[in-house]
């Protein structure tokens, strides 16, 4: 009986996936998000508003928070100015190179025709579609990062070249400086790959120095940072991480943070699962070569064995850490750390050609979350705002801006935010004003306020004081100038938010405008 001839590698061309037709579709996706974002909204939110105060300058350092993505911002706002459209469009070119590299990590260890099935696959982990939905920075930026990181390793282990080596290096750094959590994914991808026969080879070709090198060089600056500003870096994120711990003891701490990651896990990875047996069907999960190759080389022969010995490598460290004492996890933690699973798992587990029926309904179940992620932020926005609700998204900052403008304000003064929200915002209408946000609900608020006022008058600058919504306390105030006839009054205003019904509550805030000195009148 004659053997069995060899599938080809490759679709037959009327059920490939045209690799140009994918790239145009996510491409038109992306300007369709800027658009809305930029129509939707004026204000800001967390990590737009924080983005937009911390990139006024570059630093080594600017929190808790690793600084590229910073970095990036104050790229673009030098080319666009702090606007609202500089932050959409950071944001989308990031997501499409999200999308890029994991279509290039793809492509090298399956056939080049599956490759779009597995990259777009990522979009099915629930945080890939709140990262569309919300303005989020930094989570968005480590999701790009490990991208790239997966796409230079897996290209070493295939074909090391020296290039490659430095290629590796500026990812791991990438990575790092994206996010901490990054470390987890390097250290358990390098040891998931050492301990393979073939992989470890790879590593070790000539020319693998140039990673720590290059790596090393590029974290250098910001690691001096952290070293002198340990609490600064590490203070808040300590504390995330073991809020909601109720008791002492070490047991109860261990149970709460298995409490916490078990369902995570569950949910991360779960939604693709289910995803990708509605679409193949449930003998993708059959163990075994199910259909053979022309090249044996796709999928390589160790893949199974890396993304089964990475997961378990990543598992052992969350469980350290619930060891450790942290009892709380957040699905944007776990998200980078398992981010590969849907284009490694997909080269593991799909070896027959997906039929039409698969396509049909892979192409249609991601056809359903890209419009989501453009329905549900108008959606979220206008739903609040109709019920009495509103968001800092629904802030009338247009109307906010002339309304400073008509009591004196410059526009290039000093201006105190209570929040970090509102200063990052204030910054899309005064883009020459610098910009500070002492954060009313903090402990050392007041001293913030006393410290950049003080800094004002001694020259002899004029400074504006300002909180919305989040009622700053009179101490907060009179940080500046006492609250009497000595100092500028209060001035409140009400505007109507963005969107809210009639009848609706008006947005509220406060300010105290002062002037610079007259001429001839001497500074504090």
């Amino acid at each position: 009986m004659p053997a069995s001839r060899p599938q080809s590698t490759d679709l037959p061309a009327e059920r490939a996936v045209p690799a140009r037709a994918t790239a145009w579709a996510v491409l038109v996706w992306v300007v369709a998000w800027v658009m809305l974002r930029l129509s939707l909204f004026e204000a800001l939110k967390w990590d737009y508003g924080e983005q937009m105060l911390w990139s006024q300058q570059l630093a080594w350092g600017y929190g808790p928070q690793p600084p590229l993505y910073t970095w990036l911002q104050w790229g673009a706002n030098e080319l666009l100015g702090p606007s609202v459209l500089a932050l959409a469009l950071l944001k989308g070119v990031l997501m499409i190179l999200t999308l890029l590299f994991w279509l290039l990590a793809a492509r090298i260890v399956m056939p080049a025709a599956w490759a779009p099935f597995a990259a777009l696959g990522t979009l099915l982990l629930p945080v890939s579609v709140w990262i569309g939905v919300r303005d989020v920075t930094h989570t968005l930026l480590v999701s790009c990062s490990v991208a790239a990181f997966w796409w230079a390793l897996l290209r070493q282990l295939q074909r090391p070249t020296a290039g490659g080596f430095v290629a590796l290096g500026v990812a791991v750094a990438a990575a790092l400086l994206s996010k901490y959590n990054a470390v987890l994914v390097i250290a358990a991808a390098l040891l998931a790959a050492a301990s393979l026969p073939a992989p470890r080879r790879a590593l070790r070709a000539p020319g693998w120095f140039w990673t720590p090198l290059v790596a090393a060089a590029l974290l250098a600056p910001h690691a001096a940072w952290v070293w002198s500003n340990w609490g600064r870096a590490t203070a808040e994120t300590l504390e995330k991480m073991q809020r909601g711990a109720a008791s002492d003891s070490w047991l109860v701490g261990v149970l709460t943070g298995l409490g916490s990651l078990l369902p995570l896990l569950v949910a991360t990875l779960l939604p693709w699962a289910l995803a990708l047996t509605w679409a193949f069907g449930a003998g993708v999960w059959r163990r075994g070569d199910r259909a053979t190759t022309a090249d044996s080389s796709l999928p390589p022969p160790w893949l199974r064995a890396l993304l089964a010995r990475y997961v378990m490598m990543v598992l052992a460290g969350l469980l350290a850490m619930v060891l450790l004492g942290t009892t709380r996890f957040d699905g944007r933690w776990l998200h980078p750390l398992l981010a590969c699973v849907p284009v490694l798992g997909f080269g593991w587990l799909v070896r027959e050609t997906p039929g039409a029926r698969a396509r049909r309904r892979w192409w249609g179940l991601l056809t359903a979350l890209a419009v989501l992620m453009l329905v549900l932020p108008a959606v979220d926005a206008w739903r609040d705002a109709r019920r009495g609700t509103p968001e800092r998204f629904n802030w009338p900052l247009a109307l906010m801006a002339r309304e400073l403008r008509d009591a004196g304000y410059d526009g290039r003064s000093l201006i105190v935010a209570d929040h970090l929200t509102l200063g990052g915002s204030l910054r899309i209408p005064f883009p020459h004003a610098p910009v500070v946000a002492c954060d009313a609900a903090k402990k050392r608020s007041v001293a913030c306020v006393a410290h950049h006022v003080q800094a004002a008058r001694r020259a002899g600058q004029a400074w504006l004081l300002v909180a919305a919504e989040d009622e700053a306390p009179p101490a907060w105030w009179s940080a500046a100038a006492p609250l009497d006839e000595t100092g500028p009054p209060l001035q409140q205003r009400a505007l109507p938010y963005r969107g809210a019904g009639a009848g609706a509550a008006p947005m509220r805030f406060v300010f105290r405008w002062q002037p610079p000195p007259r001429d001839g009148q001497a500074k504090d």
